[in-house]
């Protein structure tokens, strides 16, 4: 699911699900994790190659939207979805303990 207005996924939060490439015991940052589709799509398609996945989002709106999704998937066992800014997620998330980090922003023209 996802919002009908405002920011919605596009084909490069799926292309970038299916370009990550991962092996074993993998623990995931998703940054900016949106509605959480990036996630969602890594668990289905590599569950067993992943030991957790933490989508990151700073938006309360789509960290409630991305906690549904993930309810709805039935991942909530393996997805955790932290609200948090990006600026501070040092005080929120250990460093050093995820093996792979993924992020695909939200991009706009210049001037928008």
């Amino acid at each position: 699911m996802q919002h009908r207005k405002g920011y919605r996924f596009s084909v490069d939060s799926i292309l970038l699900a299916h370009f990550a490439n991962l092996s074993k015991e993998e623990h995931v940052l998703d940054l900016c994790a949106g509605c959480g589709v990036i996630g969602l799509i890594l668990l289905y398609r590599s569950k067993k190659a992943i030991n957790s996945l933490t989508a990151f989002e700073l938006q309360s709106d789509l960290v409630k939207l991305a906690k549904s999704n993930c309810e709805l998937n039935h991942f909530q066992k393996y997805m955790d979805v932290i609200e948090g800014d990006l600026r501070r997620i040092k005080m929120v998330l250990k460093p050093e303990f995820f093996s792979t980090v993924i992020c695909n922003p939200p991009f706009y023209s210049a001037g928008s």
